[in-house]
């Protein structure tokens, strides 16, 4: 009876699962969150996610599967399906979220922000 118990139980396991290391149960929660049609994570929840599988990863597996779920963001935003996140709060960003998003794609591809 708990109001988004299936955002807590997701973020639970996600947090679990990095603190483990366990990066297929890490995904595994990543995709289900997103799955599931009672909750949304926003664009910003997803660069968090794709953090821990950029720097403790050298698996390309998982960033590369960490890029299909980033990319798969972008192309909604880019399709007119969701639009990039440009505030949070109050406070407004310095560049829409799929520019963001891209440049993770990006990192997890060995890029360097800003760099080519």
């Amino acid at each position: 009876g708990v109001s988004n118990a299936n955002h807590f139980r997701y973020t639970t396991f996600i947090t679990l699962a990095e603190k483990q290391k366990d990066w297929d149960a890490y995904l595994k929660n990543v995709r289900a969150y997103i799955a599931d049609p009672d909750i949304d994570a926003d664009d910003m929840q997803l660069a968090k996610w794709a953090k821990p599988i950029g720097e403790c990863s050298d698996d390309p597996k998982y960033k590369g599967e960490m890029k299909q779920i980033l990319q798969a963001r972008v192309d909604e935003i880019h399709s007119g399906k969701r639009q990039a996140m440009t505030k949070i709060g109050n406070m407004t960003l310095s560049r829409p979220t799929d520019e963001l998003l891209e440049m993770l794609i990006g990192v997890m591809d060995g890029k360097m922000p800003g760099g080519k």
